[in-house]
């Protein structure tokens, strides 16, 4: 299975904050424009963007109107346009964040509902293509599908799926997939794999769990135990 090269992105943190935090079914829009509020130029370029949406009454009820989970596509698509075009878009469009949606899709069961942390992990990776497409280096990052058959069998929702699926992903890339499943099944800790792995292995994972750490602002999954 290939292995792949996380890089460290640049990312929007007022939306990175909000993707990683407990949002809850329906967010209160005060609360969401709290965060994004501290961005002005951010507000100035949302404000255009969603204008087909505002009734006058200005981005909150706009938000309101469309719902979190709408907006929040939405606003993504500013982002990814800007990364793929230079500049943002004067309108939103879903058509660029589908790989986001699907990529959420898929690994939604196992996923604690409040969170968005499917979406982060999706949008770190559409955003680290597109640099890698614009600077013609490394690989199309994709994520095994064999993910999938290794997270059946864990029980529960995890709050830091997309921690989960990368750490997966790597012992997927190092160790046979019959191994993981059956050993999981045994209730065996990740320590158990690790050791199992090459050292080579284990410096990539290493590395682009740390790539992956600094690009959201979370280090303390590396740093401590967290599975």
């Amino acid at each position: 299975m290939s292995a792949f090269k996380l890089p460290f992105i640049r990312m929007p943190q007022e939306f990175v904050i909000l993707l990683k935090s407990n949002m809850g079914g329906t967010p209160k829009p005060s609360d969401v424009f709290k965060v994004l509020g501290t961005n002005p130029a951010l507000m100035m370029v949302m404000e255009k963007a969603f204008s087909e949406f505002d009734d006058g009454r200005g981005i909150e009820k706009v938000m309101s109107a469309l719902g979190w989970s709408s907006f929040k596509d939405r606003l993504a698509s500013l982002y990814i346009s800007k990364s793929l075009y230079g500049k943002y878009s004067q309108k939103t469009d879903l058509e660029v964040i589908e790989e986001i949606k699907q990529f959420e899709r898929t690994y939604q069961q196992f996923e604690v509902s409040s969170y968005a942390r499917l979406f982060l992990l999706g949008f770190y990776i559409k955003l680290a293509n597109i640099r890698c497409q614009n600077l013609q280096e490394g690989e199309v990052i994709q994520i095994p599908s064999q993910v999938i058959n290794v997270l059946s069998v864990l029980e529960g929702r995890a709050e830091r799926i997309d921690w989960l699926i990368l750490i997966i992903s790597h012992l997927l890339m190092s160790l046979d997939e019959a191994l993981i499943i059956n050993h999981l099944g045994q209730q065996k800790k990740i320590d158990y794999f690790y050791d199992l792995m090459s050292s080579s292995d284990r410096q990539l994972m290493f590395e682009n769990l740390l790539s992956y750490g600094a690009s959201i602002g979370e280090q303390d999954f590396v740093l401590y135990a967290k599975i």
